[in-house]
């Protein structure tokens, strides 16, 4: 599967595409970008707020986004990578530093990853 974030962010496989929408994109990108991030500190990060539910919120969007494009995203573990086969557009970009790109996930709106077509 191929995830593409530079640009207006999207995925596509051979199962179909979709677009990325919320905190989805800022997600992966933080991920594809930084390496393998531990689950509490991503959820603290992404979902602040109660920290009872911050795991929770954070399965929650993991969990979307696999059921949106039909394949795990990431790899199953207490830290949060990319699975084996998902290739990122942003991994050979520029590095760009934790804080600045993480910090729109705060201000994105939340919202599903989409499975309409990609035009």
């Amino acid at each position: 599967m191929r995830i593409d974030l530079l640009g207006r962010p999207g995925w596509r496989s051979a199962a179909g595409s979709g677009w990325l929408e919320g905190k989805f994109a800022p997600l992966v990108a933080c991920v594809a970008v930084e390496g393998r991030q531990p689950r509490d500190a991503l959820a603290r990060l992404f979902v602040p707020g109660d920290p009872a539910r911050a795991g929770d919120n954070l399965r929650q969007h993991v969990r979307r986004l696999r059921l949106a494009t039909g394949h795990e995203v990431f790899a199953a573990g207490e830290a949060l990578s990319l699975a084996p086969g998902i290739d990122c557009d942003c991994v050979s970009a520029p590095p760009i530093g934790r804080r600045t790109l993480c910090s729109n996930a705060a201000t994105s709106s939340p919202g599903p990853s989409s499975r309409s077509s990609r035009r």
